[in-house]
C-alpha cells in the first residue's frame, strides 16, 4: 500500500537547507548595512566641511567656522574654538557601527576651522573613519589647505 506525504528526514533536510540559506542572506544584508553606515558618516562629515567653508566665505553672521572631530561624533561649529556647549552646535552622531579612527591634521587638534575670504585652513589633513567590528575597513577623508575635502 503507497504511502502519501512526507518523512521527517525529508522535512528536516527542508528547514536544514532553508535555515542555512536564511543565515547567508543575512550575514549579505548586515554587512550592506556597515559598508552603508560608513559611507553616509563619510559623506556626512565632507558636507559638514563643505557648509562650514561655504559659511565662512559668506561671512554668515560675521563669523568663522569649523569642524570639531570626536571618535563618535563630528560637529559644526562657529567661531575661532570649539565650544561643546554652544546651542548653535550641528552634532552628527556616528551609528554604532562606525567610529573615527584617527585624525591627523597640521594643527595636532580635532577642529578643521576656515579662513574668511579665502576659504583655507591651517589644520589641513586626514581623518579616517573605520567599522568598529571589522577595523580593516576603513575610509579617508583628505583635507586640503584650501579647504576643499575628498575622499583618498
Amino acid at each position: 500500500m503507497p504511502r502519501e506525504g512526507f518523512t521527517l528526514t525529508e522535512i528536516l533536510v527542508v528547514i536544514t537547507i532553508a535555515i542555512i540559506l536564511f543565515a547567508i542572506v543575512v550575514s549579505g544584508f548586515v554587512g550592506l548595512r556597515e559598508n552603508s553606515d560608513i559611507a553616509l558618516a563619510v559623506d556626512d562629515s565632507i558636507s559638514f566641511l563643505q557648509e562650514a567653508r561655504a559659511k565662512t566665505l559668506s561671512s554668515d553672521e560675521a563669523s568663522r567656522y569649523g569642524v570639531h572631530f570626536e571618535t563618535t561624533m563630528f560637529v559644526l561649529f562657529a567661531g575661532d574654538t570649539y565650544n561643546a556647549s554652544d546651542p548653535d552646535n550641528k552634532n552628527r552622531m556616528l551609528p554604532s557601527t562606525v567610529e573615527i579612527s584617527n585624525y591627523a591634521l597640521n594643527s595636532g587638534g580635532a577642529d578643521v576651522v576656515f579662513k574668511r575670504l579665502t576659504g583655507e585652513t591651517d589644520e589641513h589633513g586626514t581623518v579616517t573613519f573605520r567599522l568598529t567590528n571589522d577595523p580593516a575597513v576603513t575610509h579617508t577623508i583628505e583635507i586640503g589647505r584650501t579647504g576643499l575635502a575628498h575622499i583618498k
